[in-house]
């Protein structure tokens, strides 16, 4: 694979040289992706664990500028995200309280691990231009970037950084089992699995797994004449590693075996089916490169992938390559096939539960993209000496051009659009730094997870040099933001925890926010006080209760409004009576009422009295989500069995309708193809309006828009579907009217 003989100094000219490209292009990545960043900052409002962790990297940065040493020694006492805590501590005088700034330790991780498969190449006697091809394999995912998936490149969680470490570990352990004479790569080595481990709690069962078959090659080859130098070197690296696991766990095991505890309750609470798996089966590693649910892309490159895998296992076996690589081929093979398949039937048999989707635990299986690269990295290995091609060093350019111009087209191609409806992280953002002039110094409480929630808040706030907000917490403050997945879990116990929790909220926090009707809990987060959420109603109600007066109305999600309360005792005459009874909108409260009255200047596309039904539903993704003004994850009405099926609207009186649309989400793929407009004043007299055919491929995150041509007014419309996408499973994200 080399051009010709080379003498040591051309060889460490060429070795620097190659790392210096690396960096390069690691930094005109990062640069690259900075306008997406701030454009996806400024657009869609935070939302999910990234977000939160953000709150932690924020206050570890004030502490590290302030006092470096001490940032550094706070990364190994806040909590057990030790990688990321010292990657942040470490770069803290070039970071500021941005999370494109603090994305830039993710790229870091990633450009040693490409230095890393680089200097295994150059010891292996690779050219210096295969060698940097084979650097950038573990890039070339499209789910590497953009900011849809937890283990992206830019997203600042946890998984990027481990994902990035376990590259590092991999590379640098290959290099130590090839050749183990050298002790530089023992310590490199236990080095770089070490920092993997400390990468995040389940790290010691996910390095195990891909180190496995590698340690199985060396234990295999520890029978020449350096046996006692390679086993020395062997201890050396065990004693690296095995001090670092017991430095970790050590002071970290009480987390770690809460976190271990709370998957073994997600491996164990269900019994396995293949419908829960087949979503996984199909979509598996697919999804790596095409982010549609079930579609034939996704499909092509799950067989594609599971073909490459078998294809390069079995070219390592039968290729006649010379006698020192073929152990190497082999090698790259069945550990990269060992990592792939054991990967993907682990997680497939033991995290099918219902609750467990497609896209809130596909970082689970990132692993596989390690095994694919190996592989791909020994099928080239095998193709180009078998062809006997070589490669001419200003291939490199070619390469470097490429894999920047990527990285900007993915991350670019995978920003979430801005969700029509909802609050703009500039809403938000203001109303975080101006709330003090409304609490005065009193606590709030937060009874919301939506765009108005506590950890955003607490985001812009952090971000801005703010004060944290003074949260009111009580004894089961905790409790009662468990999540709740399953009917077994909803014990009287917990619920008595709740109805204490509420009540003092209720009774002493300063400020309270909570939804204006009770039907604005949904089910995207099953918290333990919307599974209870009729003891804020009972309680509310009851004689016992305060009375309240709304001191402000927040507009989130659609038409959905917050109420920030205030006991009326302390109020000193401000604000509108908060109105009784408390509850749903269509069992509470009176047909004419109006809701709450307008305190601050913003409006809402429809009057609250609306009433909506449907044919079906399917669990909690009842028709009401698809009028939340929301396309997120989680926020639709689904149902299934056969077509047809409808959606009807009740405006409690006359209303002319000019247009209407329809949106999809995520999983396009369960989209109507084919349905009827109907209007009505009676429920049983029925005027067709509009009717729609053969709309078939909707794009996630799509919405269509139908003019009617003779509009009128009608009390009650009807959407009825006569036909999907998918025959048996409708699914619509959001619908409007206007």
């Amino acid at each position: 694979m080399s051009n010709g003989i080379q003498s040591s100094e051309e060889i460490k000219h060429d070795n620097q040289f190659g790392y210096l490209l690396i960096a390069f292009c690691v930094l005109l990545l990062y640069f690259s992706i900075v306008n997406s960043y701030i454009r996806y900052s400024r657009t869609v409002l935070p939302s999910g664990d990234p977000y939160q962790y953000t709150l932690g990297w924020f206050n570890l940065l004030d502490l590290s500028h302030f006092d470096y040493l001490k940032g550094i020694l706070r990364s190994f006492k806040a909590n057990w995200y030790w990688l990321m805590n010292l990657s942040i501590s470490f770069f803290s005088p070039l970071l500021i309280k941005e999370p494109f700034s603090i994305s830039f330790v993710n790229f870091f991780m990633w450009g040693l691990a490409s230095a890393s498969y680089f200097r295994l190449a150059r010891q292996l006697k690779f050219n210096i231009s295969f060698s940097f091809m084979s650097a950038w394999l573990i890039w070339l995912f499209p789910i590497n970037f953009g900011f849809l998936e937890y283990s992206a490149i830019p997203v600042i969680g946890l998984d990027s950084m481990f994902m990035g470490a376990l590259n590092l570990a991999m590379a640098n352990t290959l290099a130590f089992v090839i050749t183990p004479q050298r002790m530089r790569n023992a310590i490199i080595a236990g080095i770089s699995v070490g920092l993997a481990i400390w990468g995040r709690g389940n790290s010691l069962a996910v390095v195990s797994l891909i180190l496995f078959c590698p340690f199985i090659y060396l234990l295999l080859r520890i029978r020449n004449a350096e046996i006692k130098k390679t086993v020395c070197n062997l201890l050396i690296f065990a004693a690296i590693v095995g001090a670092m696991c017991a430095f970790y766990y050590g002071m970290q095991s009480p987390g770690i075996l809460k976190y271990y505890k709370d998957h073994l309750r997600l491996s164990t609470g269900h019994h396995w089916s293949l419908k829960d798996s087949m979503q996984f089966l199909i979509n598996v590693p697919g999804f790596f490169f095409w982010r549609a649910e079930n579609s034939f892309p996704t499909v092509f490159f799950t067989v594609s992938g599971h073909a490459l895998i078998l294809v390069s296992l079995f070219l390592s076996m039968v290729l006649p390559v010379e006698n020192r690589m073929r152990s190497i081929v082999r090698l790259f093979s069945v550990t990269g096939a060992f990592i792939y398949f054991a990967t993907f039937i682990f997680n497939v048999i033991f995290f099918t539960d219902p609750i467990i989707t497609i896209y809130n635990c596909l970082l689970i299986y990132a692993p596989m993209r390690i095994g694919l690269s190996l592989c791909v990295i020994s099928m080239l290995v095998m193709f180009i000496l078998f062809m006997k091609i070589s490669f001419r060093r200003w291939a490199m350019l070619p390469m470097a051009v490429f894999i920047v111009f990527f990285g900007m087209m993915m991350a670019k191609a995978q920003i979430p659009e801005f969700i029509s409806g909802s609050p703009s992280p500039r809403e938000v953002e203001m109303f975080a730094k101006n709330i003090d002039s409304l609490l005065d110094g009193k606590t709030i409480s937060i009874l919301w997870y939506r765009g108005y929630n506590t950890p955003i808040i607490r985001f812009y706030r952090i971000k801005n040099d703010i004060p944290d907000l003074n949260m009111y917490r009580n004894k089961y403050a905790d409790d009662i933001w468990t999540p709740i997945f399953r009917p077994s879990e909803k014990t009287n116990e917990m619920r008595i925890k709740v109805r204490e929790e509420v009540k003092k909220h209720f009774e002493e926090a300063g400020f309270i926010i909570i939804p204006e009707y009770l039907d604005y809990y949904g089910p995207q987060n099953p918290y333990a006080f919307f599974q209870f959420r009729d003891e804020i109603q009972n309680y509310l109600n009851s004689p016992e209760s305060p009375r309240f007066v709304v001191r402000m109305i927040l507009h989130d999600f659609g038409n959905q409004r917050l109420l920030i309360l205030q006991r009326e005792s302390e109020a000193g005459g401000l604000g509108a009576p908060f109105p009784l009874p408390y509850g749903l909108i269509s069992e509470s409260l009176p047909h004419d009422f109006k809701g709450v009255p307008e305190i601050v200047n913003q409006t809402i596309p429809f009057s609250t009295n609306i009433r909506i039904k449907a044919s079906n539903q399917t669990g909690d993704y009842d028709a009401r989500w698809a009028f939340d003004g929301s396309t997120n994850q989680g926020s639709f009405w689904e149902i299934t069995g056969e077509y047809p099926f409808w959606v009807r609207l009740d405006f409690g009186k006359k209303q002319k309708i000019l247009s209407y649309s329809l949106a999809a989400g995520e999983v396009a793929e369960r989209m109507p193809t084919a349905w009827r407009l109907e209007g009505s004043m009676n429920k049983k007299n029925w005027v067709k309006l509009d009717e729609q055919s053969g709309l078939d491929n909707w794009s996630p995150f799509e919405t269509k828009k139908w003019q009617l041509q003779n509009p009128n007014e009608y009390r009650y419309y009807r959407l009825y579907f006569t036909k999907g996408e998918n025959p048996n499973i409708l699914r619509i994200y959001e619908i409007g009217f206007l």
